[in-house]
């Protein structure tokens, strides 16, 4: 039995030897829960040659929900092994862990509180089912947003297998979530290898009412693998990046993209902001209707290019070898390109059913599709 009641306790683990730890489920206020439940703030600390090894496969429970002051949670130096771990109304700060073998991975539920901060620092995700997941389930006060920033830099996600409707990183609003959301995702210096993924790809964002500003600086994709049962003009089983939203500002900045068999970003809204500044796109293969980045506006959407190729681009079933493929369904559109800090198209256009997509080919920039 396992349960924390002062307002804030440190503990400092330091492993030299070999410890066991064996949690079944804690009792508290006369209910019930499965593995160890935490209710204040916390800090959990590994030292010593080798990290602390934890392993709590009926759940490691962080609950903020009936604390009157949102509480603070802390890992670091852990290795969390066949572990889930639940955080809900916490703010979330994560650092040299490992998580290995997980079936549900990490789960963070916003219920009650209005601001959330999660981070995520020199961590690595591998061999799990599911990796991370944020959900937002709040049906008190819906005038007021939620506000949800969320943040992984220096981390890896390897040779995970992603089983079911999981993901690496997913984030969605529960269906009956009466509150808008501003989120707010960066992720930095974060790498992506040899993951095989499914139907809502590596990354995955789906918040109906949500203004998301996403940031990619120094992200790599490698060798991932699509599940070859996916269906390829389901239009989400096919990308590694899948976005849809009320509002995207999203920004690529020196990052790589090699891909195998799917596209890179698959991006729908009503407004869509996307920049994409000194990267490269290589080796994708993809299948459907689409080109390797593909935008979906309903009503804006503006495209910005700078300092970027793609190239070894192959497509089937009617994609041909197009790199982007854009469309905004009602009113404006946008599009900028840039090399050697010039712009050398421009494009704006505002009217109904307007499509474009267009491929580099030795240098050049050709547009097919108008």
């Amino acid at each position: 039995m396992g349960f924390i009641r002062r307002s804030h306790d440190n503990f400092k683990f330091d492993f030299r030897g070999q410890y066991s730890f064996k949690y079944e489920r804690s009792r508290i206020s006369g209910s019930y829960h499965q593995g160890v439940y935490i209710n204040k703030s916390l800090s959990l600390v590994g030292f010593g040659p080798k990290p602390p090894h934890i392993r709590c496969s009926e759940g490691l429970t962080f609950d903020g929900s009936d604390d009157l002051q949102q509480i603070h949670i802390t890992l670091s130096g852990l290795f969390l092994d066949q572990s889930l771990v639940y955080f809900q109304d916490s703010f979330v700060n994560i650092d040299r862990c490992k998580f290995e073998g997980s079936k549900h991975g990490v789960q963070f539920v916003i219920n009650m509180t209005m601001v959330s901060n999660i981070q995520i620092t020199n961590s690595v995700f591998v061999k799990n089912s599911e990796c991370i997941s944020v959900v937002i389930n709040k049906t008190m006060n819906p005038s007021e947003a939620v506000q949800v920033i969320f943040t992984v830099k220096h981390s890896s996600f390897h040779g995970n297998v992603i089983t079911g409707e999981g993901s690496c990183l997913s984030f969605h609003e529960a269906f009956n979530n009466k509150h808008s959301v501003s989120l707010n995702v960066t992720l930095e210096n974060v790498t992506f290898f040899h993951n095989n993924f499914r139907t809502k790809g590596l990354v995955f964002l789906d918040m109906e009412n949500a203004n998301q500003d996403i940031h990619f600086q120094n992200v790599t994709f490698m060798s991932n693998n699509a599940s070859s049962d996916r269906d390829v003009y389901a239009g989400y089983g096919h990308s590694e990046c899948i976005v849809h939203s009320n509002i995207v500002n999203f920004v690529v900045n020196a990052s790589n993209f090699t891909g195998q068999q799917a596209r890179s970003f698959n991006i729908s809204a009503r407004n869509i902001s996307f920049q994409i500044n000194n990267s490269s796109f290589r080796g994708h293969e993809v299948e459907g209707n689409g080109g390797i980045i593909c935008l979906r506006g309903s009503h804006h959407c503006v495209l910005r290019v700078s300092e970027s190729s793609f190239t070894n681009a192959r497509g089937s079933s009617g994609s041909g070898s197009h790199c982007i493929s854009t469309t905004a369904l009602y009113y404006f559109y946008q599009l900028h390109l840039f090399r050697n800090r010039r712009c050398i198209h421009s494009y704006d256009v505002t009217r109904k059913e307007y499509k474009i997509c267009f491929t580099f080919n030795c240098g050049q920039l050709l547009f097919c599709g108008l």
